[in-house]
Order: C-alpha cells, then sequence, then structure tokens
C-alpha cells in the first residue's frame, strides 16, 4: 500500500515477482543513480578486499606454516615486506580509481595543502 503512494518516484519500477525492490531509508524504491552507486561501492569494496587478500595473507601464511624460512633466507622476509607495503600504497590507489567521491575529496586536500604553503 506505501509503495502504491509514490509510484510517481523517479526510477520506480514495477519489482518482477521473486525480486526485492531496493528501498531507501525513508522506505520509498531508490533511483536508479543510487543504485549504480551503491554497486560501484560495493565493486570498489570487492576489490580493496581481494587486494587485502592478496597483499597481507602471504606473509600470515607463510610466517606460521613456514618460520624457519625466515631465518634460513632473508630475501624471502624482504618480498614479504615489499609486499606488505605494496598493500599499504595499493588501497589508496583502489580508491582513487574507483571512486570519484574519494578523487574530490582527495583533490580539495591536495589543494588546502598547496594553499598553506602558498600562502606562507
Amino acid at each position: 500500500m506505501a509503495l502504491a503512494r509514490h509510484r510517481n518516484v523517479i526510477g520506480w519500477t514495477t519489482p518482477t515477482p521473486g525480486t526485492v525492490e531496493p528501498l531507501s531509508p525513508t522506505g520509498l524504491p531508490l533511483p536508479v543513480s543510487a543504485r549504480l552507486k551503491r554497486l560501484r561501492l560495493a565493486q570498489m569494496l570487492f576489490v580493496s578486499s581481494i587486494w587485502y587478500l592478496a597483499c597481507y595473507t602471504p606473509h600470515t601464511w607463510i610466517s606460521s606454516q613456514y618460520p624457519v624460512l625466515f631465518v634460513k633466507h632473508p630475501v624471502v622476509q624482504f618480498w614479504m615486506r615489499t609486499v606488505y607495503f605494496c598493500g599499504i600504497a595499493g588501497t589508496p590507489m583502489v580508491f582513487l580509481i574507483m571512486s570519484r567521491d574519494y578523487r574530490k575529496r582527495v583533490k580539495v586536500l591536495i589543494r588546502s595543502i598547496c594553499a598553506q604553503f602558498v600562502s606562507k
């Protein structure tokens, strides 16, 4: 009944049987642009999770399964630290590449920092 009053909302479509219509906190159906924004955010978080697993899991796994490897071959420890630091540097890059909002906020931050140096 509540949806019948709001059929003129932009992006409202009749849900097919067996599907769930995404709703906003007010209970109204989400516009298409909001759905796309949610999808992009979910994709960004998925890629970030995969990046996390790829960069942080090897060190934990190798150090717990093969602790002698770090003692016998110090180069392994160097490469594990390198992968770890790639994870630290890569996570913001994932956000910069995949999120327009993140890019806008970083641009504002960089401009404010540059303005402080110029004004001194």
